[in-house]
């Protein structure tokens, strides 16, 4: 701040308050010399007003008598960032005329900013530590923060070929592949819930397989086509919908494309095994 500013402000402050700054020994030189001129232009004999014996970084309940300045800024900010840093390494720190500053932030340039202060002991090592944090060598390198912030990418079926699947496969497949995609998304209330529509479906495609045994049935091919598509419409609404969206809006569709080979296979190898057995109470 320049003298002619400082002249401004300081024609606005009180003859006692202007005083008591003058007298606290804690404004920079050129602020003290403005003041000082600022009392006389009013009258004040400073020759009459007694120098307060104060210790010019003192701090109102605190013992400063040990302390030194490590840091000096104009930024509360900045100073209130450093005090904490310093406080996590093991030092005592506090800032210098904290509250009095922030009565008024246009007084930081004149009485020298806020000024972080640790004990002198530790002066040497806390101006390391500082001289660090500026110089950026405790900073997280950008490669680091981007890969720890990027997550694995994860193995799934995609959700729409399952449905495309269990035209052939019925919708008990559908819904088993979807349960497991759930598992690995790590949503497992929407994994119970897929696992809950694969038995419902198996119960409706057993239900059917068993009526199409039952002696006299006819049309039993176009009640189970029909069975199909029933369900197939109603699962794929009801739940396998929402597993695309969830791939799309939240996935960016950015996943590993798992395979298919054993799933259809062991699928196909199920389904067989229960063919055989339909065959047998014909």
């Amino acid at each position: 701040m320049d003298k002619d500013r400082l002249a401004r402000e300081y024609r606005d402050i009180g003859d006692e308050e202007l005083i008591e700054m003058w007298r606290s020994g804690k404004l920079t030189e050129l602020a003290h010399e403005v003041a000082a001129n600022e009392l006389r232009q009013r009258g004040i004999d400073l020759d009459r007003l007694p120098r307060a014996a104060v210790e010019p970084d003192s701090e109102p309940g605190a013992s400063t008598s040990g302390f030194v300045t490590v840091y000096k800024t104009l930024s509360l900010s900045q100073a209130q960032l450093l005090r904490a840093r310093l406080q996590v390494e093991g030092f005592p720190p506090y800032v210098a005329d904290e509250h009095t500053v922030q009565t008024d932030q246009l007084l930081a340039p004149a009485m020298g900013g806020f000024r972080v202060r640790v004990p002198r002991e530790m002066a040497d090592e806390a101006r390391q530590l500082l001289s660090d944090i500026e110089a950026g060598k405790l900073a997280l390198d950008d490669g680091d923060q981007t890969a720890s912030a990027a997550p694995a990418p994860v193995s799934l079926w995609n959700p729409d070929v399952a449905a495309a699947l269990s035209v052939v496969l019925t919708p008990v497949f559908g819904a088993v592949i979807h349960a497991l995609n759930w598992k690995t998304l790590r949503e497992e209330r929407r994994a119970r819930a897929a696992w809950v529509w694969a038995g419902v479906m198996f119960a409706v495609f057993a239900a059917a397989a068993l009526h199409g045994q039952v002696p006299g049935t006819t049309n039993v091919r176009a009640t189970f086509a029909l069975v199909l598509l029933v369900s197939l419409a109603w699962w794929y609404f009801g739940a396998a919908r929402a597993q695309s969206k969830f791939v799309v809006n939240e996935l960016k569709s950015s996943y590993v494309r798992a395979s298919w080979f054993t799933p259809i296979w062991l699928a196909a190898i199920l389904g067989s095994g229960v063919l055989t057995v339909v065959r047998i109470f014909r």
